[in-house]
């Protein structure tokens, strides 16, 4: 099976100096001759020549032009100058404000397909023994960054790059720790959005583990960003191709809210992760003491381990510690770093 993270990449402007526009709203037509004066009605399709940079100039011009639904619903297709326009080129439109998104975030789209990007290592300790390390989290870097982090994946996801991004990530990872010669768990986010089918978009992953001998017990896949999923089955699916082969499950922000609590229900992780808020002064706040405590508790009750983040003081680390947290993950005890 094809698989969509596998894709090559190519830059979406590159030798292309046609632009065609189709929507069936006669409103957003006459935007679309007002913002761009040069198209020429073609069938049911809007044509614009220009140049690489011409069309660049006017993507964006038109942007600025229509709203947020109009251009989720407005197609969008480039051609080459003497490409002709066929039914299957047709069936490769894509909504213009994922054009867009393409074409402002050139730098994002150059990175994902090169590769550009390197992985830091945050270490989660042993709570009763906050010197020795249990395990390393995965966090991605590019080299020039241009905006946060977790920003740059909820912007690959609006230019439809997000599987390619996250498989790049997870291989990134499991060869820069094996490079390091790591011992204990590797820890790696993945967002269940980007796998559309366990088989195929994790072929790679495995793949990676096979290569750098790394045994699948050995791995934890944390759930990030839980409260955006829609179809829960298929994340159990996912999670259940990895526990099938040994890799364990982490679900974070434990606490951050209602749907936190309904996650742990419905995915029944291995791990979880209390949420940086509930830890921060944890000490100073009873209200906070008290949900966190309950939320250990119950941890306890279904057998779970728990791991308490965004540790940054003493206090904060002697609290989760006194309380019977497993791990403790934070600044206080160590930074992100390169391997």
């Amino acid at each position: 099976m094809s698989c969509e993270c596998r894709r090559p990449i190519e830059p979406t402007l590159s030798q292309r100096t046609v632009l065609l526009l189709r929507t069936e709203n006669d409103h957003l037509r006459a935007k679309i001759a007002d913002a761009l004066p040069h198209a020429v009605p073609e069938r049911s399709w809007m044509r614009i020549t220009d140049s690489e940079e011409g069309l660049r100039a006017q993507i964006l011009a038109l942007a600025e032009s229509v709203t947020a639904i109009e251009s989720e619903s407005l197609h969008a297709l480039l051609l080459g100058h003497n490409e002709e326009l066929s039914l299957d080129r047709a069936f490769e439109s894509i909504p213009f404000s994922v054009l867009h998104r393409r074409v402002k975030y050139a730098w994002l789209e150059r990175a994902i397909s090169t590769s550009a990007f390197s992985t830091h290592f945050q270490p989660i300790f042993h709570a009763a023994e906050p010197t020795r390390i249990f395990a390393r989290e995965a966090l991605l870097r590019i080299a020039d960054p241009q905006m946060p982090i977790d920003r740059i994946f909820s912007v690959a996801q609006e230019m439809r790059l997000a599987p390619a991004l996250d498989r790049i990530a997870r291989e990134g990872a499991i060869d820069a720790f094996a490079s390091a010669h790591f011992d204990g768990k590797l820890f790696m986010n993945f967002l269940p959005s980007s796998i559309y089918d366990p088989v195929a978009c994790l072929a790679t992953t495995f793949a990676a583990l096979d290569r750098n001998g790394i045994a699948y017990d050995r791995v934890v896949m944390e759930v990030v960003e839980s409260e955006r999923i829609a179809d829960i089955e298929h994340l159990r699916r996912v999670l259940d191709f990895y526990r099938e082969r040994g890799v364990a499950v982490a679900l974070d922000d434990l606490g951050s809210g209602f749907s936190s609590l309904t996650m742990l229900g419905l995915l029944r992780p291995d791990y979880v992760k209390l949420d940086i808020e509930l830890i921060s002064e944890i000490h100073l706040d009873p209200f906070k003491a008290t949900l966190a405590h309950r939320l250990i508790e119950m941890a306890k009750e279904l057998d779970l381990s728990i791991i308490a983040e965004g540790i940054e003081t003493a206090e904060e680390l002697a609290w989760v510690a006194e309380r019977g947290v497993d791990f403790v993950q934070g600044f206080y005890l160590a930074r992100p770093a390169a391997a």
